[in-house]
């Protein structure tokens, strides 16, 4: 396991304090190399604009938390290869499309998935795609 694809509900984690962060921490300490689409650099943001609004960071450390993430060693994939196997995800699970670009990067590149979203990671823990998915608490030993 090597090579994991992580979705902005873990990376949020590396930089913020959140429910779960210490098993994203031990996450992104290890030697695994990182997989996202594109999509990735936008939900980080808007969890980090969201959380500015809210008041929980102030604008200039969400500027440097930007700046930071940016830096990140994951690499990132095309959306647009991948929208036919994140359509045809969302469809038979009636899950939202931006998740399931996730799921179809995992598949095309044969790695799972790790994500912190309880709902995202329920949604498909008994179907088919279930040997994709790794809930982040699996990093905690």
């Amino acid at each position: 396991m090597n090579r994991l694809v992580v979705d902005a509900s873990v990376v949020v984690k590396w930089f913020l304090p959140e429910v779960r962060a210490e098993s994203a921490l031990r996450l992104a300490a290890s030697d695994r190399a990182f997989l996202a689409p594109e999509l990735l650099g936008a939900e980080f943001a808007n969890a980090l604009w969201k959380k500015r609004l809210r008041g929980e960071v102030e604008g200039t450390a969400a500027a440097g938390i930007l700046e930071h993430f940016r830096r990140v060693a994951i690499e990132t994939f095309a959306l647009m290869p991948l929208l036919p196997s994140a359509f045809a995800i969302a469809s038979a699970a009636g899950h939202s499309v931006y998740d399931c670009l996730y799921l179809a990067l995992a598949e095309r590149e044969d790695c799972p998935l790790v994500t912190a979203d309880r709902r995202f990671y329920q949604a498909f823990a008994g179907g088919h795609l279930r040997h994709r998915m790794l809930w982040i608490e699996a990093f905690d030993s």
